[in-house]
């Protein structure tokens, strides 16, 4: 056996039915189990036919609302399965009849009438003649008749009885539990209806065809009690007193005796009426005391039922209270959980974000310490090759001057010697040099070149001897350079002796005994 097999054969064991397949009684802890055990299974059919006993076994048990509530969640799981249209019917078929009990009967009414258009709109006409499609029919019609019937309908309730009665005629080839239990039905329904829309002529033949069929079967007794009630009533209104007592009392003794005492409360209620109508009125008073004093006792009984029903179902609230309650403190502490969790994973990502950053900064400062070193060690590198240039640049100034003074020494000397018709040429040539030793292009590259790299140099000098000479500071700048007196004397076209006395002069000016020491100084500065 498959696992659906098994869950509907825990169906059958927790059904107590009778032979009509009516459900008698049921053991609910049984049903709900599987109900439980179908949803962890996956079976549906199991699930929908579970709910739907239950709902069948509080609609016996007159427990309308739950009926009603287990009835909707089956009918909830067949509308999402197109192939489970057998169950749908009987469940709305327990909806309509819960809120018929309810005294809903719009609800009930809307729901036969759309079960009726929805069964014949899908038969065609060879399903017609259908045992199932008879037997559906037959059953939507008889609901909808009892729905016009307790409304005081009777000119809707007759005829749609009588329609149903002529279907049981055409379902005889039914089991006879089900034939004989359909028949009763209907001619009991008829009955009353014509009974109580006031007809008794028309009423009296259905209720004694009834009354025979129920003592020829013997087993209904309550039924057999308000079918002799019925008949009763009809003599009455026929105004047959004596007939009418003849049967109230019948009716008393099977419903004394099996302890009806819905029917018996009628019957006393009913034979008060007659009696005042056949005015004896002391057996009249008699049994409407009897009325009273007996729905004293019911109304008694059913009150402490209720109060029963409502401690019970107030113990059951607060019962599933604490249990929601429980729920909720789950949920919430899932939830605290889920957002304690969804906090340290936001906290890891901002420590990853900041870490991220810090790392790409500590990075980019290093990117940026290695380029101001780079470019420290580049400018350092330009500047030495500078001063390197401007030192090469200050001997070729020195030599080229030197060669110049030379020239010019010579030129002097040779004058006396010159012809006179070349003697102003020569002095001219003599003139050029002289021009060269006092101003040169290549001096005023070299002196741009050391304002250039001694900027700062002038600026550091200027903080420390802040008394020192334009002239004074240019001779620093070339001392620092480690250009000699004699290419000092050559760059500023002065005499060597006049350099060693500028030299001597800055040095007592910044404090040195020695120029080895204002060579280290300037270096360092």
């Amino acid at each position: 056996m498959n696992t659906e097999e098994v869950l509907l054969k825990m169906i059958d064991e927790a059904l107590v039915l009778d032979k009509t397949k009516e459900v008698i009684d049921a053991d609910i802890n049984g049903l709900l189990k599987v109900v439980k055990l179908s949803e962890v299974n996956d079976a549906p059919i199991v699930f929908v036919i579970s709910n739907k006993w239950i709902g069948a076994y509080y609609l016996k048990k007159a427990e309308y609302s739950k009926a009603l509530n287990y009835y909707q969640i089956a009918l909830n799981k067949v509308n999402l399965h197109s192939n489970f249209s057998k169950e749908k019917f009987i469940i709305k078929t327990g909806i309509a009849n819960s809120y018929l009990k309810m005294r809903r009967f719009k609800d009930s009414e809307k729901i036969n009438l759309d079960l009726l258009k929805d069964l014949n709109s899908k038969s065609s006409n060879k399903e017609k003649d259908s045992l199932h499609l008879i037997n559906s029919k037959k059953t939507i019609l008889q609901n909808l008749g009892n729905v016009y019937l307790q409304q005081g309908k009777f000119n809707k309730a007759i005829p749609i009885i009588k329609e149903a009665a002529g279907l049981i005629k055409r379902s005889q080839y039914l089991s006879n539990e089900l034939f004989n239990a359909a028949k009763v039905s209907s001619v009991f329904n008829l009955g009353s209806a014509y009974l109580l829309s006031g007809n008794a002529k028309l009423a009296k033949p259905y209720i004694l065809k009834n009354l025979n069929f129920i003592k020829g079967q013997n087993k209904n007794l309550k039924t057999l009690a308000q079918c002799y009630g019925n008949l009763a009533y009809c003599e009455f209104l026929l105004k047959d007193y004596n007939s009418a007592y003849d049967y109230y009392f019948k009716s008393l003794k099977i419903s004394k005796t099996n302890n009806y005492s819905d029917v018996t409360l009628i019957t006393y209620k009913d034979l008060s009426d007659t009696y005042r109508k056949d005015k004896k009125w002391t057996k009249s008073i008699n049994y409407l005391n009897k009325y009273y004093s007996l729905k004293d006792s019911i109304q008694g009984i059913t009150v402490q039922r209720n109060f029963d029903k409502i401690r019970i179902e107030f113990e059951t609230e607060q019962k599933e209270q604490e249990i929601i309650k429980l729920n909720q403190e789950k949920l919430l502490a899932r939830q605290e959980k889920k957002i304690l969790l969804i906090a340290l994973f936001i906290a890891f990502l901002i420590v990853l974000f900041f870490m991220f950053i810090y790392i790409n900064i500590k990075g980019n400062r290093k990117k940026e310490t290695e380029l101001k070193s780079l470019k420290i060690i580049n400018l350092s590198q330009e500047i030495k090759y500078k001063k390197r240039d401007i030192t090469r640049l200050a001997l070729e100034i020195s030599k080229k001057q030197e060669l110049a003074k030379e020239l010019s020494s010579h030129i002097k000397k040779l004058d006396v010697h010159i012809p006179l018709e070349i003697k102003t040429k020569w002095r001219k040539v003599g003139t050029i040099i002289q021009g060269h030793l006092q101003s040169s292009d290549e001096q005023k590259v070299f002196y741009e070149n050391v304002d250039d790299i001694n900027n700062a140099f002038y600026g550091k000098l200027e903080k420390h001897f802040s008394n020192l000479s334009k002239s004074e500071r240019e001779l620093c700048s070339f001392i620092r350079l480690g250009l000699s007196n004699k290419e000092i004397s050559a760059l500023r076209n002065v005499s060597l002796e006049a350099v060693r006395s500028s030299r001597f002069r800055l040095r007592k000016k910044l404090n040195f005994t020695s120029k080895d020491e204002v060579e280290v100084f300037l270096q360092k500065l």
